[in-house]
């Protein structure tokens, strides 16, 4: 398959490339938000109507004032989140 050393070494290296400058990319998104999962999947229906199964989120935990219906994150366990839309406090 492979002719000689010198193109699979080109190859190897290529795809190092392309792995490296992902995780790269990965990382300083997890500079940027200050989270350690940037990008996350909505896995169930359990935060619908708000996200969809399949939603895509990109969370960014940089502080910031929160308004009535903004969603927030957090960690219930060691690798388990949770995303829940606010709501207003009952006086």
């Amino acid at each position: 398959m492979w002719g000689n050393k010198r193109a699979l070494s080109f190859s190897v290296l290529n795809l190092a490339m392309i792995v490296f400058s992902a995780l790269m990319m990965w990382k300083g998104l997890m500079v940027v938000t200050l989270s350690e999962s940037p990008v996350v999947v909505v896995l169930s229906g359990s935060m619908e109507p708000a996200f969809q199964r399949g939603d895509i989120l990109v969370l960014d935990n940089t502080p910031t004032h929160m308004d009535v219906g903004a969603c927030a994150g957090g960690r219930a366990g060691r690798r388990a989140r949770t995303t829940q839309a606010g709501r207003r406090a009952r006086h």
